[in-house]
């Protein structure tokens, strides 16, 4: 699945300083090369085995591909807030959904229709 551009993004993508990573056009992929960075792949050290020896993709590295900004305050932690309030006030009241007590003991308001989410974008 993939998100088409659309115009109205623009001031968001640019306040945040990802408007250029929108207009990159899509990469084709190697799946050869993939295939053999899987492989290399230990999930334990988060880290690729090569034949010249082990390397990591830091957050520098990415910054440096796609020209993503890195300042700022990093985010991190866990919120266990009500997001409700603020879905609503982005994205429109109608996207929220109560979760069905059958996929859960735990009732919740904090779930994102998911059609109802992509059809807003449509």
């Amino acid at each position: 699945m993939s998100i088409l551009y659309d115009e109205r993004y623009a001031p968001a993508l640019k306040s945040l300083g990802l408007w250029h990573v929108s207009q990159l056009t899509p990469i084709e992929a190697d799946v050869a090369l993939l295939s053999a960075l899987v492989e290399r792949w230990r999930p334990e050290t988060h880290t690729f085995h090569l034949p010249v020896g082990e390397i990591t993709v830091s957050l520098q590295d990415v910054s440096c591909l796609w020209g993503l900004p890195i300042t700022g305050k990093a985010v991190t932690g866990v919120e266990y807030g009500d997001f409700t309030k603020d879905v609503a006030e982005l994205l429109g009241p109608n996207l929220m959904k109560e979760r069905s007590l059958k996929r859960s003991k735990v009732p919740s308001k904090n779930d994102i229709s998911i059609p109802l989410l992509r059809a807003a974008f449509r």
